[in-house]
């Protein structure tokens, strides 16, 4: 078998267990998930299942079953195990034990060692009860000097406390955040995983397909995992449920208090008020009702029908502002001084021949912007803007622009137009670069022809399946 594809593999060649046959779950040089037996035979499914002799009796079993049975060695092999479903955490990622989650009844989950606790899907190495307390399910090996607050009690007490997760807030500086815990998953890697989603595995109906469901608080209080309080639904009503409930605040009206202008305005979102104050996301919604200022502004949230908003016991009106659409805008060219005026960054964009997104960012940056060798900003800070360069300055931008130039001529030398052919039918198809075609031609990943060259030594042809991959030496070689 060859073992180029090896560095794409989801994970390594296993034995199956629980078999009277040893057979192993590998991938074969089309990145396919086979079973083989010790020969590296492949063993074909029947209908999308494989008829296995396990040690409990034959079984019928997919491959997602067998690649949760083998890579999350959680149960033992009796007959519940076959009962259980094996579901797709995320089907947009690709198929690996992480991305596996078995779907059982509550009572087959109970973890026998610890009363009232119910084994973790996903994380089996831990069991959680419904207060939302996780436990580690056998002691872990504790080196060097007991906790002072351990000392006083006895070893019973102390392993117990010992094997009791920390559960930590997700945002230490906010009341309402969620509640999280670092744990070691069935894949072998460091998860910080969310209370209230290990909860919902365990005692929450989640139908067979967890793609796109989320965790909802009915009450709009993050931190409350009461089992009553949480429910499955999709993205998109738990985005309609947070709005209702006053918690996304990145979408919600807010008020920008200016003290160089001694007024407020009202912004339609976050975002909008990074335009005008050019500051920065972030810190504009930790500072929302803080009364801590930011570059001379403070910022409150929006009050429907109220005009007057104070900052202490000093009084703000609320006054109307010119919308983005309105504002005029310039550019500046660093190396003439000729300035473009425009009633808008629509019509800038026109005129400079950039995009209005590239304009609207170089508008909203905090310091000077420099793109293509012009200055950004609205005509009403013209003033303001420090749009004097020295020649040094000049210089630097025209070396950036010329290694920008000459990195966009490598990226066109790499993105080969390739020829696929159809060596039975003679036909050809055509495609500017290796990724295209990985992609929309054999339904690959991006590096999946590329693979193939590098791995034979870079010809100029490479035969796939009945295909046949030839490098072409430029784009006006390709056919449409």
């Amino acid at each position: 078998m060859s073992k180029f594809n090896r560095i794409h593999l989801p994970f390594e060649k296993r034995e199956i267990p629980y078999l009277d046959d040893i057979l192993y779950i590998d991938i074969n040089d089309d990145n396919n998930i086979i079973v083989i037996d010790e020969d590296e035979n492949e063993i074909k499914p029947i209908n999308g299942l494989y008829k296995l002799p396990f040690s409990i009796g034959e079984k019928e079993v997919s491959i997602n079953f067998l690649i949760a049975f083998t890579y999350i060695p959680i149960y033992k092999a009796n007959e519940k195990v076959f009962n259980w479903l094996v579901l797709t955490i995320d089907d947009t990622r690709p198929l690996h034990p992480n991305n596996l989650i078995w779907k059982s009844k509550l009572e087959d989950l109970e973890d026998p060692l610890n009363p009232g606790f119910y084994i973790i899907p996903r994380y089996t190495r831990y069991c959680i009860n419904q207060e939302g307390t996780i436990k580690r399910r056998y002691s872990p090996v504790v080196y060097g000097k007991i906790a002072k607050d351990l000392s006083m009690l006895s070893e019973s007490e102390r392993e117990e406390r010992i094997r009791i997760v920390a559960v930590r807030k997700m945002e230490p500086s906010k009341e309402n955040t969620y509640l999280q815990a670092t744990l070691l998953n069935d894949a072998q890697k460091d998860d910080s995983t969310p209370i209230h989603r290990l909860l919902g595995y365990v005692f929450l109906e989640y139908g067979n397909n967890l793609t796109s469901l989320t965790i909802n608080h009915k009450n709009g209080l993050q931190y409350d995992n009461r089992i009553e309080n949480i429910e499955w639904i999709s993205a998109s009503k738990n985005n309609v449920h947070a709005k209702d409930e006053g918690l996304n605040t990145a979408r919600m009206p807010i008020v920008v208090i200016d003290l160089l202008k001694n007024c407020a305005f009202k912004f339609k979102s976050i975002s909008d008020a990074v335009l005008y104050t050019k500051s920065f996301f972030h810190v504009i919604h930790k500072l929302i009702d803080t009364n801590v200022s930011y570059r001379n502004y403070f910022y409150k949230t929006y009050v429907k029908d109220c005009d007057v908003y104070s900052i202490g016991e000093y009084k703000f009106e609320l006054k109307d502002i010119d919308p983005l659409e309105n504002r005029k805008c310039f550019a500046k060219n660093i190396r003439t001084n000729i300035i473009i005026l425009a009633k808008n960054y629509v019509e800038l964009s026109e005129m400079v021949k950039y995009t209005s997104n590239y304009v609207l960012n170089a508008i909203s940056s905090v310091s000077n912007y420099i793109r293509g060798g012009y200055i950004f900003g609205f005509v009403d800070e013209l003033k303001d803007k420090n749009i004097t360069l020295s020649k040094d300055q000049i210089d630097f931008y025209d070396k950036k622009d010329k290694q920008k130039s000459d990195r966009n001529k490598n990226l066109n030398v790499i993105r080969t137009p390739i020829k696929i052919t159809n060596i039975q039918t003679k036909e050809s198809v055509y495609y500017s670069n290796f990724q295209k075609a990985s992609t929309e031609f054999f339904n690959k990943n991006r590096g999946y022809i590329k693979d193939y060259f590098n791995s034979r030594g870079n010809p100029k042809t490479v035969e796939i399946k009945n295909y046949l991959v030839e490098k072409l030496n430029s784009k006006s070689d390709t056919q449409e």
